[in-house]
């Protein structure tokens, strides 16, 4: 038997305990990489689960902010019907309480001049106050009947979530159309009775009434 010289029997020995070294290395590296793909499928797993709940969530946001949404433009549509009936409300009572009731006024004083001093100006000028406040009673006529068919194309809504104004309004338009006709049965006939008739009257003859007012 040979001996090996000591530096190769050292190498050789060395040579052993390193492939001995490099294979313990080599478990525990795979053991660490087995635990990390461990941990990162868990964490997968994890983020899986978490992206799942987050959709759902935003699933019920989105049906939440559309129910909103669909609440906020069916508040802002009856709002803008209760506004259009305000509005009409208010058109209507302006043409009534100013325009229709200012003519009238002056109607009535120019009436009181031709009463005081008779004169063919005076009745010219009451002539032309009837006849404007037959303008402003046709003026309020049409207002009312815009207010009116308002009402009707949206009498059903109207009625289901805003009656109380609903009613309101009717009486207004009824009041209003009452007013309307009373001007202008009115103003018809006074502006009848002041038509030209002409007359001859003969010193010759007795006197004969004219059968006018």
């Amino acid at each position: 038997m040979k001996l090996l010289p000591v530096s190769l029997a050292v190498l050789l020995a060395g040579s052993a305990a390193g492939s001995g070294y490099l294979w313990h290395t080599s478990n525990v590296t795979r053991a660490a990489l087995e635990a990390e793909i461990t941990a990162a499928r868990g964490e997968v797993a994890d983020l899986t689960l978490a992206q799942a709940t987050l959709s759902a969530r935003l699933s019920e946001a989105d049906t939440e902010l559309a129910r909103v949404r669909a609440a906020n433009a069916e508040r802002d549509r009856l709002d803008a019907l209760a506004q259009g009936l305000s509005s009409g409300l208010a058109r209507l009572a302006a043409t009534v309480n100013t325009d229709l009731a200012g003519a009238w006024t002056q109607a009535a004083a120019a009436q009181e001049a031709l009463f005081a001093s008779p004169s063919p100006e005076s009745r010219d000028a009451f002539r032309k106050a009837l006849e404007a406040a037959a303008a402003h009673a046709r003026s309020t006529g049409e207002v009312r009947a815009e207010l009116a068919a308002f009402i009707d194309t949206n009498a059903t809504e109207l009625a289901a979530h805003r009656s109380a104004e609903l009613e309101a309004a009717r009486t207004r338009v009824a009041s209003a159309d009452a007013s309307i006709t009373r001007a202008t049965h009115a103003v018809g006939q006074t502006l009848a009775s002041l038509r030209d008739v002409p007359f001859t009257a003969l010193a010759s003859e007795d006197w004969r009434t004219t059968t006018l007012d």
